[in-house]
């Protein structure tokens, strides 16, 4: 698993467009802090694959949702959306929890 994951991150080192929800967004070029933070996030897609427990529930607002389907449907396997937004915000926490605390 993260082997797939690695050849889609290095198959796209150019410039990578976001999409765009309701607003336009600027493209991202990668860089070294873009690609630990890549690396943390394919670490906890491992952490998180198979997860048994029954968890807590959370509920997301249909944008956020629908987007994240379409970039599961885009995936070249299948990745349970729970493993994807479980990876997604622990290394958003790694990398931000600082700053969240000043909210």
């Amino acid at each position: 698993m993260l082997q797939e994951l690695d050849n889609i991150q290095h198959n796209n080192q150019e410039t990578i467009e976001i999409p765009a929800t309701q607003e336009p967004v600027a493209s991202v070029v990668p860089s070294a802090d873009n690609d630990a933070q890549w690396r943390n996030f394919k670490d906890y897609m491992v952490t998180y694959t198979g997860v048994k427990e029954q968890g807590s529930a959370v509920w997301l607002p249909s944008d956020v949702k629908k987007r994240l389907d379409k970039v599961r449907g885009s995936a070249k396997r299948n990745i349970p959306i729970r493993t994807m937004v479980s990876a997604i915000v622990m290394a958003f926490l790694d990398k931000n929890e600082s700053k969240l605390k000043e909210l």
